[in-house]
């Protein structure tokens, strides 16, 4: 791709960002809206919407280590520019996970540095409770790897900025 197209790409890449963002606060206010915590609708079945409050990471890791899970957030939002940046994925592919990992991260971030927690609401059988941020970073990953899978020839231009710039 041109290099003075590859704006084009960045303006698409912030748009999945607050697309991701928007979608994730925009569900977590109608959860906090409409049911108080612990709360499920339905009350029983394989797939509910149940609000719960994580002051951990996935998993249910690092309960209440808020500050270190900020740091943490921060850390892996500058791993993902930096990783981002050396990548040789294709450039839609590549600003399609960049914006979903980064609006994802922001949102449960938002929450994180607003109200100390994440609040999390898709129940799904015997999986944690999760919500839309962590749903786009999960699928982005997935895409990532599929990306690589299909086309093993793809690796990182760790040594050579000026070819992922390029290519990007």
């Amino acid at each position: 791709m041109e290099q003075n197209k590859s704006w084009l790409l960045d303006i698409y890449m912030v748009g999945v960002m607050i697309f991701v963002l928007a979608i994730d606060q925009f569900t977590k206010w109608i959860v906090k809206e409409n049911l108080y915590i612990g709360q499920s609708f339905p009350e029983e079945g394989f797939f509910r919407f149940t609000h719960t409050l994580n002051t951990g990471s996935a998993f249910g890791l690092f309960r209440g280590q808020t500050t270190f899970l900020l740091i943490a957030s921060l850390a892996a939002i500058i791993i993902l520019l930096i990783y981002f940046k050396n990548s040789d994925l294709p450039p839609l592919i590549l600003r399609t996970c960049l914006g979903m990992q980064l609006g994802g991260a922001l949102g449960n971030l938002l929450e994180r540095i607003t109200i100390g927690h994440v609040t999390d609401f898709i129940d799904v059988g015997p999986w944690y409770i999760f919500n839309i941020a962590d749903s786009a970073i999960v699928i982005s990953i997935f895409v990532i790897i599929w990306a690589y899978i299909k086309n093993p020839t793809i690796e990182s231009n760790e040594g050579d900025n000026e070819t992922a710039v390029d290519k990007n």
